[in-house]
């Protein structure tokens, strides 16, 4: 039987998996066959190719292999914690852009227990378990599986039109899309980073969770690099900077809304100068209200869409709005005259001073503001 590997024919024999294709290639390394893309479908490796199917092997090189690497040990890091705190209720743990978080209910940790945590994690990767993949029949077998865990119920109501999987390693069952490695050894390296509180389902009016980020790499050298970069990373953290430069700082009393010193303001009236001088030739500027009624906003669908994120007042009984952006604003402006369409498009600019309220938990320096 013949298959195209990058689109290079190899003959391999008849019923043969992907697994089997891999071992052929001698793509063996950790970092090598991740996964595997058939016909442009992600999928384990113990898939059954055909005749003259495409076949990619996903590397840790490229950004899908990457995930399905980190969402690998989000189930490792999963494992380990419900064995050594059996109450906690695992929820989801997806990766992420760097590495993975997981989510568990009923867990009370502090970063005191990342060591135990990961001593344990050495203990399931040496275990090396090959994880499995479970397809339900239905809903109910799925449910009847998870029958102790709320929070995999819900989603398997949410989903169960669809076709419901999950992964299984050793005593640890997880309910999961995957695709997985195919061998948990070819996980080298392993660190807990942090952990934070999290709604369940980003929803705050629901019950708060412990999040466990964490990183891995097929190699103790990326890990190592990876560390030194953050340490580098934080000496120019900017929440750090600014406080010894004595630029901005936060205050409990408005928080989320920067308090700018006056080196800070030097800065920003710099970068103000640099801008307009940027623009001057093209762009004229306005100046726009912070505070505009509701009629405007139900107009643009800020008021039935983005609501809870504005703050309102009322005056005089009629309701307002903080602006959360300047555009409409802007629209208001444009209607003020009459335009050909010779003057179009027009070139506006408005340094503008918007209010959006960011959940507290989402907050971050200047990166994440409310003002």
């Amino acid at each position: 039987m013949q298959v195209l590997v990058d689109n290079a024919k190899v003959e391999i024999e008849e019923g043969a998996s992907a697994f089997a294709l891999c071992q052929k290639l001698g793509l063996s390394a950790p970092d090598q066959a991740l996964a595997v893309s058939i016909n442009g479908q992600l999928t384990d490796l113990t898939e059954t190719l055909f005749e003259n199917d495409q076949v990619h092997f996903l590397s840790f090189e490229e950004s899908e292999g990457q995930k399905i690497f980190w969402h690998s040990s989000a189930h490792v890091l999963a494992q380990a914690v419900t064995r050594l705190w059996p109450e906690a209720e695992p929820t989801i743990g997806p990766a992420i852009e760097k590495g993975f978080y997981y989510d568990f209910a009923g867990l009370n940790i502090s970063d005191k227990d990342f060591p135990l945590i990961e001593e344990e994690i050495k203990k399931i990767i040496a275990e090396n378990y090959k994880p499995e993949k479970i397809i339900f029949q239905d809903s109910q077998e799925a449910l009847k599986t998870f029958k102790n865990n709320k929070y995999k119920k819900e989603l398997i109501e949410e989903y169960k039109k669809d076709r419901l999987t999950a992964y299984r390693q050793g005593e640890f069952i997880d309910l999961c899309r995957g695709p997985h490695l195919s061998s948990l050894s070819k996980i080298k390296a392993f660190k807990i980073l942090k952990i934070s509180g999290a709604y369940w389902r980003a929803d705050p009016q629901k019950e708060m969770l412990t999040r466990i980020y964490g990183i891995s790499f097929p190699d103790r050298k990326q890990l190592a690099d990876y560390l030194k970069m953050l340490e580098e990373a934080q000496k120019r953290d900017h929440k750090k900077l600014g406080q010894e430069l004595d630029l901005f700082s936060l205050k409990e009393e408005a928080p989320g809304m920067p308090f700018i010193h006056t080196k800070g303001v030097f800065i920003w009236n710099q970068l103000i100068d640099f801008m307009r001088d940027c623009l001057k030739d093209t762009y004229v500027e306005i100046k726009t209200p912070i505070m505009l009624s509701k009629e405007l906003w139900e107009l643009s669908g800020h008021w039935s869409h983005y609501k809870e994120n504005m703050y309102t007042s009322a005056v005089e009984e009629r309701e307002y709005a903080i602006k959360p952006m300047n555009c409409p604003g802007g629209m208001l402006f444009y209607k003020s005259h009459l335009h050909s369409y010779r003057e179009l498009p027009l070139r506006v600019a408005e340094v503008g001073l918007v209010h959006r309220h960011e959940a507290s938990g989402a907050l971050s320096g200047l990166f994440r503001v409310r003002a």
